[in-house]
């Protein structure tokens, strides 16, 4: 048998192409079954919600294996609301309480002046200086007059938090242990106090999470046997959600909760058991410590993503009477909607603030939708913030809504911007429901203990006993509906499992098809390149051939001959200079090696004199004494004689070096002067290369 994948739960997989990858996988369809336990929820709440008195009258149920038993229909059994997506849902035609609207404004920084805004009382505020929309004239603001707004509360630059939280948060709190679904979430522009005003956890100015989970586990203590307390924590970063409590887990998703008529679960969220009020703030400030924070010239902590904390509280046994209560508290830290000139945000954080706006865009839509009778449609799919808060926001549960504005003059548009979106949601109407699941198994027992008691007269033991078979045949009933679904629920468990099976196989076929596309995509477009390139190159040469062939008429060719035949005669004229200079150059080599053995020579005698000089000296030395007046003018006359020889040999020695120097210098001239010769040669060599290249071109 086939089921509609819409019976289960299981949203649809839109056929994707090549040009969706890349893929991003689901989760398995088995872990979105629910638990027995919940089908069977389901089932009890379809036979009615409201607990069986004792002594009440109580419908005898068919019995399931009698023949042609059939499951009671869902339709006829339990009576739905509208729902939002069509006009008939429009909650501005609801009746019931409106949603609960306060707005807080944050006290000004040094920087800033105060003059946006005028409480005129506990629930009234004016916008000075700033003409609205659908104001026929502007406020004048000098005078403050302008347009008022109404409010639940206005609180002031100078509230407490413990006030914001006796006004807002403290009916929230008793509603959630009446069953109901409490939603509070915060409204402004960046930098106006919405994490201050929510989770704000310093001693002394603890915010509304603080309190509000304090104030239910000093309840929940009274009577701890009686309740089961669970907290989720997770962030909605650029669409996507990602659980706090537990780092590096996979991407959380959204699926219908069967037990919520229009509600979603968190598939893939850690779901904490927590007992006092110390568990459960310890592990918000674990994942609060995980959110994505970044700084903005708007605000040095500015949440770039959704904050959403949840605390299910289940009462069983609620006033004696075999049911149980199921109460949430939601608390959503909205991002603040932030102008990109105001707050300076690039790259990343300009990416962040693009999800950031656009979920809050359709968040306000969603609320002109909702209030708008001539509205075709609610868009609460257009993000995953408003799919989450379909349920509330729908009038399913009670709803608080706390707008932040700032009181400066240059924040006026964004203030007002702010009210008005406050002043849409005060029209939402709310017909909350109370989550209660009757245990009748608990129920016909308690019937049958009272009757085990005995000292009941014979018409209340007969009614006793009525009600206690009517009871019993509800549980035989219950049982076998329970049976038929177990049934129904291994065959689609099967056949989700096969079907899954086929979606991944056509998911990898996708992912192959989509590569070799990528692939045969880039190939195209180096081909496109190439193409261009070539194309280019072929232009250019195309005008070049032109060019060519605009020039080099016969005369251009006449004269570009004379021109070579002028370069061939430098050519031989070089080449001959050259030959001419080489053959000095030699000449001048030979004369300096014949100077510079002349010059060693001379080194030679010099030394040879010095030490005949000295050999001399040393006789004179020796004979000074022993010889006469004679000898020694004799040897006095020899070493004169010698010093003047060793004086002339030193002086031709110099002028030898200085004649080896000049040759040199010459040497090097001649080697340079060469150089550029061959230079030349070789230049003229090309260019007569080139001229003839270029006339036999323009011959052939």
């Amino acid at each position: 048998f086939r089921v509609p994948f819409s019976y289960i739960g299981l949203p649809l997989v839109p056929l994707v192409t090549a040009t969706d990858i890349p893929l991003q996988r689901r989760p398995p369809p088995m872990a979105q079954l629910q638990p027995l336990a919940t089908i069977t929820n389901t089932v009890e709440r379809s036979l009615g919600h409201a607990p069986a008195k004792l002594g009440s009258p109580l419908r005898t149920p068919s019995n399931p294996s009698s023949p042609g038993y059939k499951v009671p229909n869902r339709k006829t059994s339990e009576s739905r609301p509208p729902t939002p997506h069509s006009r008939s849902g429009n909650l501005s035609s609801r009746s019931g309480k409106s949603i609960r609207v306060f707005l807080r404004v944050r006290p000004p920084t040094e920087a800033e002046d105060d003059d946006a805004l005028l409480i005129n009382s506990g629930t009234e505020v004016m916008i000075k200086g700033k003409r609205l929309e659908g104001e026929a004239e502007p406020v004048d603001p000098d005078s403050g007059t302008g347009r008022s707004f109404g409010f639940e509360h206005v609180f002031g630059p100078e509230s407490r938090q413990e006030d914001v939280y006796e006004k807002v948060a403290k009916e929230t709190v008793q509603d959630v242990f009446d069953g109901y679904h409490g939603l509070i979430f915060v409204y402004g522009q960046t930098g106006t106090g919405k994490t201050y005003t929510l989770c704000h956890h310093e001693p002394g100015q603890e915010g509304l999470l603080v309190r509000a989970v304090r104030e239910v586990f000093q309840r929940v203590q009274k009577e701890p046997q009686q309740f089961e307390c669970t907290m989720q924590m997770v962030q909605l970063y650029q669409e996507s959600f990602h659980d706090l409590l537990v780092p590096d887990t996979p991407q959380v998703h959204l699926h219908n909760d069967p037990e919520l008529d229009g509600g979603v679960e968190l598939v893939g969220a850690l779901c904490q058991p927590v007992r006092t009020a110390q568990d459960c703030l310890v592990l918000y400030k674990e994942g609060d410590q995980r959110r994505v924070i970044g700084s903005t010239l708007m605000n040095d902590k500015s949440s770039r993503s959704h904050t959403l904390f949840m605390l299910n509280v289940v009462h069983k046994n609620a006033g004696g009477d075999n049911c149980e209560l199921k109460g949430r508290l939601i608390l959503v830290d909205l991002a603040g909607c932030e102008r990109v000139r105001k707050a300076g945000t690039s790259g990343q954080r300009l990416n962040e603030a693009r999800h950031i706006n656009t979920s809050l865009l359709v968040l306000g839509r969603v609320v002109n939708g909702l209030t708008d009778p001539a509205a075709p449609h609610v868009p609460f799919r257009d993000s995953r913030l408003t799919r989450f808060l379909q349920y509330a926001l729908s009038g399913n549960g009670k709803t608080s809504i706390v707008v932040t504005v700032s009181p400066a003059m240059n924040n006026t548009e964004e203030t007002c911007s702010a009210i008005q979106f406050g002043q849409r949601a005060m029209q939402l109407k709310q017909d909350a429901k109370v989550h209660r699941r009757i245990d009748y198994r608990a129920l016909a027992e308690s019937l049958q203990a009272r009757l085990d008691e005995g000292g009941l007269s014979a018409e209340s033991r007969d009614k006793y006993q009525a009600e206690l078979a009517a009871l019993q045949a509800k549980v035989v009933d219950l049982e076998g509906e329970v049976s038929g679904l177990r049934r129904c629920e291994r065959g689609l468990r099967d056949q989700i499992a096969a079907t899954w099976a086929e979606h991944e196989a056509m998911v990898a076929e996708t992912e192959v098809l989509g590569l070799e596309a990528e692939k045969r995509d880039r190939e195209m477009d180096d081909m496109a390149t190439e193409n261009g390139r070539l194309s280019q190159m072929l232009g250019e040469a195309m005008g070049f051939c032109a060019q060519i062939c605009d020039q080099f008429n016969p005369q251009t060719i006449a004269t570009l001959q004379q021109q070579l035949g002028n370069l061939q005669k430098q050519l031989q004229d070089c080449v001959q200079q050259l030959a001419e200079k080489d053959a000095q150059t030699s000449k001048y080599v030979a004369s300096a090696r014949t100077m510079s053995e002349q010059l060693q020579k001379v080194h030679k005698r010099c030394a040879l004199a010095e030490i005949q000089s000295r050999d001399l000296k040393r006789q004179l030395a020796e004979r000074e004494g022993a010889a006469g007046p004679e000898t020694i003018a004799r040897l006095e006359q020899a070493l004169a004689e010698q010093t003047e020889r060793v004086q002339a040999l030193q002086a031709a020695e110099a002028q030898r070096e200085l004649e080896l120097n000049g040759l040199r210098q010459t040497l090097v001239e001649r080697t340079a002067a060469w150089e550029r010769a061959l230079q030349t040669v070789k230049v003229a060599d090309e260019e007569r290369g080139a001229l003839q290249h270029t006339i036999a071109q323009q011959e052939r």
